[in-house]
């Protein structure tokens, strides 16, 4: 069972439901993780943004603010690194976990992922443990957050 995710609505405007668990980006170029992914988010009450590219991804995180981005290593238009390193540079995304879930060894590409403004790296086949624990992390900063 995954955690919840609870931070504030950064939009500044009034939502028309109460949003409990938070925004999630999917960008994953594998129709089949992608939907996976977005079932497994939706289903423990998440909403959630899916795309195939990386140009849309950066579209799609600049106009939603969410507070969780899993990004593919290799999308098309845009790579996910790339992708990552452009929206570090947005002071409105400064608190959104970025994460690369990639099938390529960590011991290549995890350190240029932390280079660019991630805040980890999963190799795949996704581990569900390791998700589990990345939304208690990000709970935890939430809180920190708000108490500071």
């Amino acid at each position: 069972m995954l955690v919840t995710l609870s931070r504030r609505d950064r939009t500044g405007t009034a939502s028309t439901r109460a949003r409990a668990h938070g925004k999630v980006l999917i960008a994953e170029d594998s129709g089949d993780v992608r939907e996976m992914l977005q079932l497994l988010f939706e289903t423990n009450g998440f909403d959630v943004i899916a795309t195939s590219d990386g140009r849309n991804a950066l579209q799609l995180a600049l106009q939603n603010v969410p507070d969780l981005i899993l990004l593919d290593l290799q999308l098309p238009w845009i790579d996910g690194i790339a992708v990552a390193r452009e929206l570090r540079q947005n002071a409105r995304l400064k608190d959104t976990l970025i994460v690369i879930v990639s099938g390529h060894d960590p011991l290549d590409y995890r350190q240029k992922a932390l280079a660019a403004g991630c805040d980890d790296y999963m190799q795949k086949p996704i581990d569900f443990d390791w998700l589990e624990n990345l939304l208690q992390l990000a709970r935890g900063n939430q809180v920190l957050r708000a108490a500071g």
